[in-house]
């Protein structure tokens, strides 16, 4: 995906679940091998986002298997293992934007 789209998708993000005005920096990090990561800094905090493989998520186990990892973070924190959850935003961890999900 060209970089202006993935910014515009990222601000899309940002504005709807409310992480800042506006971005002020958006930098590709290292972080995973079928999905791509993303430091965002708005003017309220600095985020890790995670774009998902559009092609893996068209798979028909692929929202499963993202509701058994949730379940599964939701043992570990409820275990008082020390994890970096997902935010979760409007009832969900995962956001669909314009087709893709993050």
């Amino acid at each position: 995906m060209k970089e202006k789209a993935i910014e515009d998708l990222l601000a899309k993000l940002v504005c709807i679940c409310g992480l800042g005005e506006r971005i002020v920096d958006v930098e590709s990090v290292t972080g995973g091998f079928m999905h791509r990561m993303y430091k965002v800094i708005t003017d309220h905090g600095v985020y890790a986002v995670k774009h998902l493989n559009a092609e893996i998520m068209k798979r028909p186990d692929a929202h499963e298997n993202y509701a058994r990892a949730e379940k599964i973070e939701r043992i570990l924190e409820n275990s008082d293992i020390s994890i970096v959850p997902a935010m979760v935003i409007g009832g969900n961890k995962m956001q669909k934007i314009d087709g893709q999900f993050f």
